[in-house]
């Protein structure tokens, strides 16, 4: 039972001396003394004056509290929340959100007793023939109104100066601060072991202060002084404040204080909202209508998937069904709430730099060591603890809480947020035929691993955000080096190697939600909410698209933290691994290919400027310099990418707009730009110039140039598709233009070309054949050779045709075998006949093209050696899954010789459905540059498996 629990727990700690000593230490600075409590119950025995009282609250208007509850209201241990700000550092955002946890903490206790009222109304209107037993307060074994209403009363005498924001610093570094000479995790640990819940400090140092010596005398002796001790219901009231059951029957009383559509809720989401004059619309009034308190049988607790084995009927809370608009209407008032006031970027940066500070404070060797004791932390009044940490050894830590009280904030400089970026990828573009769901999985995988793994919030809290910040500064510092050996004189007087004197990181912010699941009753029917509604996971899904975090700094510096940031942030644990994509072949048909993605965490740059609010001109001149020194050539993502509204990306990607590479691989404007900001920005204009100059064999072209080849031969022939790709839309081109013309013949595969017995050639086509390393695999295919004996730079092909039989090859080997492409070169020719000669195939007669496309193109000289440098290093990583560096010397010189494409031709010539390999290798190969993955612009359909996604 619970209630032995809390017992078992009030007996440990109050036979704690040390941690009961620190308590009434932090009791007597309150005025919670022990000679306060001896005049109270002295008071209590002279006189029998048990009179009730009325407050006027601006939320509820006039609230009654009988005597027992004005004892507690009166007492200083509720009279201390008049000092703390419900909301924090709020008023900082909204000046009129000075409201404290005392008005709240008289606010929910007014809430509980409507929901009593309620409760036991509806027990009244109980209809005998109806299987759903209401109940009334009073008539529920081990527990009164009076329990409920003290529970909601005492709920938040835990709560620290500045209530969460405190909680936080002390939970995320415990190894700073302690209660009663033991650790904050000892003393966490042990509670949460001995209640079996998962508290938070605050609930924890409520039950400290409810289970102390001094306050058991207290609320015993004065504020129950009628009642008998065995009727004092403080283990009860702890129970229900922590969440759990006083007894195994009332596992459903304590949503009354904490649940989906609770006292505690009812209240602060109205006050708060009140306060902040922020309008949510909430019917207070249907909060409260049938409301009820039922005696819910076995099966029917069985009904409801709570418990699988229930023993025991059970008395539960439950809403009438005509209330579940309420308790949407709660849920969406608190995602309001939680987006424009306690997630407000004003007041996250506050409660950031205050958190700082007293985290500097308790890492300090001379460290104030009253700032160090939480039970003494939570003496303090908000004010008190502001000055406290004001008088600080540290300047530092001075100086971060006057920014504070001055409100002297920080701007934002970077913001960062799952809904801020995309892909650098546009995989939606260049792959249309991806499935949503795998882009979506694509999306969370490379992104959002990061925001959850480093960027959360309670991550930064808990140290790794002393450590981000620490990163950014080391990068501001290179970036101020940088543009110190600029030619902008203006920026180099502006700045100083110091850095900046502010610099704050705030977390993606995220509230983690309870799982409750409040029950519904319709009819006589008992069903959950998710049964009944999605509101919850609507409202889950809103508050994580809003989320957002930021970079802070000094306003002259934020341009220069912007770029650091976006360094920093992209840096952080990148790594690369395996993903299926889904295409989408037709109306009920997919294919799935593995391909690779590199997890790296980048805004979209106009987007990220936007919402950081930086100024675009600053922003410009910043990058203007640092592009002027090179700064972005080895990272050349963190600068402003290539604009895909330029009228050379729309030009490209107009000459491009008839490729249909392999699974429908795509060239637009996105993909266009994409491609270019691969490359250092001085390097950019020139690559777009070159690829206008881009030749492209489109059908026209390639029939035009194989028909009169075919036109040529002395006889008739089988012109066969040579590969499943192009080769297939060659052959239906020329089968539509030159059926009919001679004796040409186009059967529809190389099978069933040989079952005609015939003795005139066999005719293969295809669009092009630039190196003759796809022609020679294809070829050694069909002929049956084992792959581990081909050329090593074929065996990587893919996509071939099938291999023929023995019988097949055979009558194959007696017939005379050209393949005739509209571009090729006599290197190619010449390769695919000595590996046939190799292989015993007389009877192929050679490569015969009508142009030739091994001459190179005339690239710039620096274009040149950086197009050298990617194509070697995807050449490797596609060859050999290594980085260039780590080759043999023998691997390096063989992806030398195709740096620029095979043999080093330097082409630039696609079709329309794939890229010659003559053509420079950064064009079509992908794969890995300087660790960063390289997307070409177009794609051998060989190659997907390479693709590198980021």
């Amino acid at each position: 039972m619970s209630i032995e629990r809390a017992r078992s727990l009030k007996n440990n700690w109050q036979s704690d001396n040390s941690l009961q000593q620190a308590i009434e230490r932090a009791l007597d600075a309150i005025g919670f003394t022990d000679a306060y409590v001896k005049s109270s119950i002295s008071r209590a025995k002279a006189t029998s004056h048990q009179k009730s009282k009325q407050i006027k609250d601006n939320q509820w208007g006039m609230m009654e509290f009988d005597w027992r509850e004005m004892r507690l209201i009166d007492s200083p241990v509720l009279q201390r929340l008049r000092y703390v700000k419900q909301l924090g550092f709020s008023y900082l955002t909204y000046p009129s959100a000075e409201h404290s946890r005392f008005s709240h903490s008289l606010g929910i206790g007014h809430v509980v007793k409507n929901f009593i009222r309620a409760i036991d109304k509806r027990a009244l209107e109980q209809n005998p023939d109806n299987s759903i037993k209401y109940q009334s307060l009073d008539s529920i074994p081990g527990l009164s109104s009076a329990d409920l209403v003290h529970a909601a009363l005492l709920h938040d005498i835990g709560h620290l100066p500045f209530s969460h924001v405190t909680e936080k610093v002390l939970t995320s570094q415990p190894q700073l601060f302690s209660i009663g000479g033991k650790s904050a995790t000892d003393i966490l640990l042990a509670a949460n072991l001995q209640l079996g819940k998962n508290l938070p400090l605050s609930e924890v140092l409520t039950l400290i202060i409810l289970l102390s010596r001094r306050f058991e005398n207290f609320y015993r002796n004065f504020v129950c002084a009628d009642l008998p001790n065995s009727q004092v219901p403080l283990l009860t009231i702890c129970c229900l404040i922590a969440g759990i059951p006083p007894n195994q029957k009332l596992t459903g009383v304590s949503e009354l204080i904490s649940g989906a559509v609770d006292a505690d809720k009812v209240d602060y989401v109205n006050r708060d909202a009140l306060n902040c004059g922020i309008p949510v619309g909430v019917d207070v009034a249907r909060v409260f209508l049938r409301s009820g308190i039922i005696l819910a049988s076995i099966e029917q607790i069985r009904s409801l998937g709570f418990k699988s084995a229930p023993t025991t009927e059970e008395y539960l809370f439950v809403i009438n069904s005509s209330g579940l608009d309420t308790i949407d209407e709660i849920l969406q008032a608190r995602t309001a709430l939680y987006q424009r006031v306690y997630f407000h970027a004003v007041t996250r940066t506050a409660e950031r730099i205050f958190g700082r500070a007293l985290e500097l404070n308790g890492g300090l060797a001379n460290a104030d060591r009253d700032l160090t004791n939480i039970l003494k932390i939570w003496s303090y009044r908000d004010v008190e603890l502001l000055e406290r940490i004001g008088k600080s050894r540290s300047p530092v830590v001075k100086k971060l809480i006057s920014r504070v009280t001055t409100r002297n904030l920080p701007k934002k400089a970077y913001s960062f947020s799952p809904g801020l970026g995309n892909l650098q990828t546009p995989i939606h573009e260049i792959l249309p035929n991806t499935s949503d769901a795998s882009i979506k999985r694509i999306k969370k995988q490379v992104k959002n691993t990061i925001i959850e793994e480093h960027l959360r919030e309670e991550r930064l809290w808990r140290g790794d955000g002393a450590i981000l910040e620490r990163d950014i500064r080391s990068e501001a510092k290179k970036i101020i080096e940088a543009i110190s050996s600029s030619n902008d004189l203006e920026l180099i007087d502006q700045f100083d190697t110091i850095g900046p004197d502010c610099l704050i990181a705030v977390g993606n912010a995220h509230e983690k939600q309870k799982n409750h699941n409040p029950i519904i009753c319709q009819n006589d029917h008992l069903l959950t909410v998710r049964d009944y509604s999605n509101a919850r996971e609507q409202q889950d899904a809103f508050e994580l698209l809003k989320e957002i975090g930021f970079v802070l700094c000094d306003e002259q510096w934020r341009a220069v933290i912007f770029f650091a940031a976006r360094v920093v942030l992209a840096r952080m644990e990148n790594k690369i691994g395996n993903i299926d994509l889904e295409f989408k072949i037709g109306p009920e048909k997919t294919i799935v290919d593995t391909v690779r993605q590199y997890t790296r965490f980048l805004p979209d740059y106009t987007t990220s400027i936007l919402r950081s609010g930086v100024s675009g001109t600053r922003i410009r001149q910043v990058h203007s310099a640092l592009a002027s020194v090179g700064y972005f050539d080895d990272k050349c993502w963190a600068a402003e990418p290539f604009d895909d509204s330029s009228e050379a990306a729309i030009q490209i990607a107009r000459r491009l707009e008839k490729f249909n590479g392999v699974r429908g691989w795509s060239v637009t404007p996105k993909s266009v730009a994409a491609y270019l900001s691969q490359f250092p920005i001085d390097l950019r204009d020139a690559m777009a110039d070159s690829l206008l100059a881009i030749t492209v064999f489109d059908a026209d072209a390639i029939v035009a140039g194989i028909q009169p080849i075919l036109e040529g031969l002395e006889t008739g022939a089988d012109v066969v598709a040579f590969s499943a790709t192009s080769g297939y839309q060659v052959h239906a081109m020329l089968k539509r233009e030159l059926r009919g013309q001679g004796d040409l013949r186009f059967p529809a595969d190389i099978a069933a070309a040989l079952a005609h017995e015939s003795d005139d050639p066999i005719v293969f086509v295809d669009d092009n054949s630039a190196s003759g390393v796809q022609a020679r695999a294809q070829l050694l295919n069909l002929l049956g050779v084992d792959r581990a004996d081909w050329p090593i730079e074929c065996q990587d092909e893919h996509d071939l045709l099938s291999p023929l039989s023995q019988e097949q090859v055979s009558l194959l080997k007696t017939r005379d075998v050209h393949l005739i492409v509209c571009a090729g070169s006599p290197a190619a020719n010449k390769a695919i006949k000595a590996e046939m000669k190799k292989n015993d195939f007389d009877s192929f007669k050679g490569l015969r093209y009508s142009i030739r496309i091994d001459r190179a193109f005339q690239w710039k000289s620096k274009l040149k050696n950086y197009l050298s440098e990617v194509g070697q290093s995807v050449i490797a990583s596609t060859l050999y899954q290594r980085n260039f560096s780590e080759l043999t010397p023998s691997q390096k010189a063989k992806c030398r010789e195709r740096a620029l494409g095979y043999g080093n031709v330097g082409a630039l010539v696609a079709t329309n459905s794939s890229v010659p390999t003559s053509t420079v290798s950064a064009l079509w190969c992908p794969g890995v540059h300087r660790g960063e993955p390289w997307v070409p612009l177009l794609l051998r359909s060989s190659k997907l498996s390479n693709l590198v996604i980021s």
